[in-house]
């Protein structure tokens, strides 16, 4: 997966980078760093099964703690990516 994949990616999911690594565990500059050459192969998996299934780490957060994370405007997010 491709740097521009993965940032279009994440724009689908309504993540952003930052938040996106965050909420796998990872530093927030790692999001960053992915957005910038390219997320490592497992994230990438990762994201590709997530886009294929429309499963976004919302709702994957909802289904396990019955709680919703407050979710971004899709046009903040598309304003990043670019």
């Amino acid at each position: 997966m491709t740097a521009d994949q993965y940032r279009a990616a994440l724009v689908t999911l309504g993540q952003t980078q930052m938040g996106f690594a965050e909420w796998l565990g990872c530093h927030p500059m790692t999001g960053k760093r992915w957005a910038a050459k390219g997320p490592h192969p497992a994230v990438a998996k990762l994201v590709q099964y997530l886009v294929a299934q429309r499963l976004s780490p919302n709702k994957i957060d909802y289904a396990i703690t019955g709680k919703r994370r407050p979710r971004q405007k899709i046009h903040e997010l598309k304003q990043r990516a670019a």
